[in-house]
């Protein structure tokens, strides 16, 4: 009925997958639910970060690291509005910038690849190549104590 009410809803998609996956145990329809929540919203870094937590969960990490990969390309929530301060906000990375990278969806999204695999080089593959990006990836680099 909550899918019925509001088709476009990738919540209401992503509870019904969860609903197949862990209590159905029908993989086949949690699988469809969730391409019908990335469906709703294609280009949302967010959802894809959700189905790829379900995925995870599901212990499908090869799924999972596909959904990152697409979310990496995705998310902008660590890019800067262009303002006179954004070149002395890059090179000083004040306290508030740097927990604006820490909860992107690109810093979540290397996390999980980290947890996933403990490879650096799956980690760094996942960064797009902009200058912003390469910050998140350092600041999470620097925060496991990676090389």
């Amino acid at each position: 009925q909550m899918i019925a009410a509001e088709p476009t809803s990738p919540d209401a998609h992503l509870a019904l997958a969860d609903l197949h996956e862990n209590w159905r145990k029908d993989t086949d329809a949690a699988a469809a639910a969730l391409s019908q929540a990335i469906d709703s919203f294609p280009h949302n870094a967010a959802v894809r970060l959700a189905v790829a937590r379900h995925h995870l969960a599901a212990e499908r990490t090869g799924d999972a690291l596909e959904q990152l990969r697409l979310l990496a390309k995705l998310d902008d929530s660590y890019i800067l509005y262009e303002s006179p301060r954004k070149k002395d906000t890059l090179e000083l990375r004040p306290a508030w910038y740097m927990n604006q990278l820490y909860r992107s969806n690109l810093y979540a999204a290397l996390d999980m690849a980290w947890r996933i695999t403990r490879d650096p080089l799956v980690v760094k593959g996942l960064v797009p190549d902009n200058p912003e990006a390469k910050i998140v990836l350092q600041a999470f680099l620097d925060f496991k104590g990676i090389e």
